[in-house]
């Protein structure tokens, strides 16, 4: 917001819980229970009024989640529904609990050019990345704009989608954090993207 951001959309698809108050400075112990999506507006609102907050409720499609044919059509439609929500905006920060639920908005946002920012924390140290954008045509070295595509951090590590220790392992990390640090993260993410917005390439 202190970029000039007013249009803000939230997705996510589960409730505050106590690991939440604790680590998110946007939460407090009245919202334990509420969707997340929908308990963030009021509290962005407080801090700036001029904002325009939409709370989306919706679970966001992860890889080795098997889907049951009875939940094949409302996840087909989560995904359309992404896709849009992608498509309709300049950029996507990536703040979600696990890893690899971060894979599906990544490709998505490569898919559309958008510009797309991880912000991740672990119990003691955090992570903030730009993700390259998509190809210019097939499989090419370059993106859109004929720049080298930058990396993702989804590339050269496909096989934790199935060593599960080794997901469970990172999940656990980034529910649990040190106090403060995912603030400080993700002023880092908005720094990122304030830089982004005044480079004269993008």
């Amino acid at each position: 917001m202190t970029c000039g951001v007013r249009k803000l959309t939230v997705v996510d698809g589960g409730c505050v819980a106590i690991p939440d108050v604790v680590k998110q400075s946007l939460y407090i112990g009245n919202d334990c229970g509420v969707p997340r999506a929908t308990a963030i507006v009021p509290h962005l609102k407080e801090r700036c009024p001029a904002v325009e907050v939409e709370g989306i409720q919706m679970e966001i499609p992860v890889p080795r989640n098997p889907v049951s044919p009875t939940k094949m059509s409302s996840v087909l439609d989560n995904c359309k529904r992404f896709q849009a929500l992608v498509a309709s905006s300049d950029v996507v920060f990536l703040l979600t609990d696990t890893w690899e639920s971060r894979w599906f908005p990544t490709l998505l946002c490569a898919n559309e050019n958008e510009i797309a920012i991880t912000s991740a924390s672990g119990y003691d140290s955090y992570l903030v990345m730009r993700h390259g954008a998509g190809p210019g045509h097939n499989l090419s070295t370059e993106d859109a704009l004929g720049h080298q595509r930058l990396g993702s951090c989804f590339y050269n590590n496909s096989s934790s989608f199935v060593n599960v220790y080794y997901v469970l392992q990172l999940v656990l990390n980034e529910i649990v954090a040190m106090p403060g640090l995912t603030s400080i993260a993700s002023g880092k993410a908005v720094e990122l993207f304030a830089r982004i917005l005044h480079h004269e390439e993008g």
